[in-house]
């Protein structure tokens, strides 16, 4: 293996060959950097390449705009318009005579939470060595963002002689609303070859043996963007140099509307070649994902996460495979001036960083540690000496098992919030980040205006549109943190908006009570029943007013979450924030203990900003009748509400209906008292019929 390091000498300034040999080891001249030779190194990482993909030429291809004058590839390219000329169908040769330059271009989407991977794809329609990075140069790469600003950027090439294709790969930080390349022919003779351009957004993240990619978006959306159309329908992913882990399942995430996505284990990629530490296929048996639709993905290996893969993307449309050749390892970049040294290199979420110096190359000194944070780290210093060298290394870091987790969404029909529920405090500044979170529904993104907190452990999200009934939304969340730093894991995961229900105009709120219940979508919710009694006849009805989905599924062995911390903030959660608060009134908590439902019995307060918490539990006790937790749990009515009431008279008798009660739907009747307070209360039932037909209680009742 061998070892590049960075050099860089301190004034007097380098001569210019001294300058130009700097230059130009392993990479053409960068306007603001010396570059040195990428190396392959796990472990001690020196000077690697950042995220590089080897895509197909054809497979959901990017429109190339063509300009040849350094004034005419100044501003973005617009479909339709001059005096970028786009290259279209077909045949797409390009001459370029020596020494003349010309500049390539395509548009993209801003997302500043994600890289931009940009391959350019040279194919030589004269001598095979037309097209290799001597003769065909790239003299400047730039990704612009939608006020003109440069991103960062990493570029490298790759060449195969026999099939006469070079490819140009330009990664950007953020990824930027159009990115550009100006190629040279250094060559004496003409040059003449085609041009394609593909491109993936994506990052990865590494939790041990584990690799996550929690965003991933295969093309681009916008007019004149794309040159064809794609549909994604099966990806694969193949670990380098450890192997898979088949006895952890993977994990693949989508919006509803692509298909179901299954995962399996492979041990041969598309082209027939043999992949001994094995990889996972993930495929859809619906239309697959369209250019702009986001993924997540993970798999588990047997050692720590690989830093090296191979991943190919299936496009339904072209019936072609594109193929990535995806390398974590980073790439360092040092520039100088004013005496002082500024090192700039990529960083993965999971992999701890330290830079290294040496004036001597034998005796290496550790200077600073980095957490990776998946963005770009920056570390200046002063110049030590005449020569100094500097390299990066990197592992692991160390586990952490107390990450903060989303528990809970809370997304009503027609409502412009959603709130998201975390499993412990979450930093303010991150989780009050709208570039943490994007929702995408059956129309496209939903973009969110704003965040608020909600208690420590919650949020809502404030959305343009409002959420709408049979819509399918995906909900992505990353880059939060608990106030010790400590990153969560990616969370993206499905949902629809829950319907609830308008209390009678003019009742009476005679109880309020929250539970855990298996939702058809195959996850507990955690719900809230406020029971009232309706005019005319004050019949008492029950109203579902709020619904929050958990991440839990219903076929866990583990116990149904308590609503308390989910649906509702403890007083623990709001102590920060909560300067005064309202009391509410009581709440029926039902909880699963020893298989049977039981009440507590909590007080509700609302803080001045609408934050609603739960103090108590003032008092438990099993429900009447004994009712197994796979069931409703019965009416709060007659539960723990009489108990603390000095009854002063009797007010009549009131019916409950649909109530469960000994495992059936009923109409039951409760006796109503006046308590000394001004409150009334209700206790039974003395009379219960069940209701025609007999229906269990785990099958919707009968209408009544």
């Amino acid at each position: 293996m061998s070892n590049i390091v960075k050099k860089i000498r301190r004034h007097p300034a380098p001569s210019e060959s001294e300058t130009q040999s700097l230059k130009h080891i392993g990479h053409p001249p960068h306007p603001t950097a010396f570059h040195s030779r990428n190396v392959r190194c796990p472990l001690l990482l020196l000077l690697a390449l950042l995220l590089l993909f080897t895509l197909s030429s054809r497979s959901g291809e990017l429109t190339v705009f063509v300009a040849n004058n350094d004034t005419d590839a100044q501003n973005q390219p617009k479909a339709g318009q001059g005096p970028w000329l786009p290259l279209g169908n077909g045949p797409r040769g390009l001459k370029l005579n020596p020494t003349q330059s010309i500049w390539l271009a395509c548009n993209n989407n801003l997302n500043d939470g994600e890289y931009k991977r940009w391959t350019l794809t040279l194919t030589s329609l004269g001598n095979p060595a037309d097209v290799n990075d001597k003769n065909l140069v790239p003299t400047a790469q730039d990704g612009f963002d939608e006020k003109g600003a440069k991103c960062f950027e990493w570029h490298f090439s790759g060449f195969d002689q026999n099939l006469q294709v070079r490819k140009l790969y330009v990664c950007f930080k953020p990824q930027p609303v159009w990115e550009r390349v100006k190629l040279q022919n250094n060559s004496p003779g003409p040059i003449t070859f085609t041009v394609t351009a593909v491109n993936a957004c994506l990052h990865f993240q590494t939790v041990a043996n584990t690799v996550r990619v929690p965003t991933c978006f295969f093309g681009a959306v916008g007019p004149g963007v794309m040159l064809t159309n794609q549909l994604i329908t099966e990806v694969m992913v193949f670990p380098q140099t450890v192997a898979i882990d088949p006895s952890s399942p993977p994990n693949f995430s989508a919006p509803y509307g692509t298909g179901n996505w299954t995962a399996s284990t492979v041990y041969e990629d598309p082209d027939g070649n043999l992949a001994p530490l094995g990889g996972v296929a993930f495929t859809c048996d619906g239309p697959g994902l369209a250019p702009g639709q986001p993924c997540g993905l993970s798999l588990a290996m047997q050692g720590p996460a690989d830093m090296q893969y191979k991943m190919y993307a299936y496009d339904s449309v072209l019936q072609e495979f594109q193929d990535f050749a995806c390398d974590l390892r980073p790439s360092l970049t040092i520039n100088n001036s004013n005496n002082s040294i500024g090192l700039h290199f990529n960083s993965v979420q999971g992999q701890t960083y330290a830079v290294q110096t040496s004036p001597d190359l034998n005796n290496w000194q550790a200077r600073q540690s980095f957490p990776g944070t998946g963005d770009i780290l920056t570390w200046q210093t002063p110049m030590q000496g005449p020569v100094g060298f500097f390299r990066v290394a990197c592992q692991a870091a160390p586990i952490v098992t107390n990450l903060p987790a989303v528990i809970g969404l809370s997304a009503p029909i027609f409502s412009n919030v959603l709130t998201v529920t975390f499993s412990e405090p979450v930093d303010d500044l991150t989780a009050a980040d709208p570039a943490n979170y994007f929702i995408f529904g059956d129309s496209g993104t939903i973009p969110i205006q704003g965040v608020a907190p909600a208690g420590s452990r919650a949020v809502q999200l404030l959305l343009e549109s409002p959420l709408l009934p049979f819509t399918n939304y995906f909900l992505g969340v990353t880059g939060i943190t608990d106030p010790a730093g400590d990153v969560m894991a990616p969370t993206n995961f499905p949902f629809q908006a829950e319907s609830l229900q308008t209390p009678c105009p003019g009742g009476t709120l005679l109880a309020r009570q929250t539970y855990s219940e298996c939702n058809s979508d195959g996850f507990w919710h955690v719900v809230e029943d406020d029971s009232y009694q309706c005019p005319p006849d004050g019949a008492v009805q029950s109203f579902r007013v709020a619904d929050t989905q958990t991440t839990q599924p219903c076929s866990s062995s583990q116990t149904p979450p308590n609503p308390v911390g989910l649906l509702y903030c403890t007083d623990a959660d709001v102590v920060p924030t909560c300067q005064a608060f309202t009391d509410i009134g009581p709440m029926n908590v039902c909880t699963c203990a020893g298989g049977s439902w039981s009440a507590s019995s909590y007080e509700q307060y609302q803080c001045q900003d609408g934050t609603p918490y739960l103090r108590g539990p003032i008092q438990t006790a099993p429900m009447l009748p004994s009712t197994p937790c796979n069931q409703p749990p019965p009416s709060p009515i007659g539960q723990i509400n009489c108990t603390h009431c000095q009854i002063v008279g009797f007010l009549g008798q009131v019916h409950v209906v649909p109530e469960c009660w000994a495992g059936l739907w009923s109409d039951d009747t409760y006796n109503q008292y006046q308590c000394a307070d001004g409150t009334t209360c209700l206790s039974g039932p003395v009379a219960s019929v069940v209701l025609n037909p007999p229906t269990p209680c785990d099958q919707p009742p009968p209408s009544h």
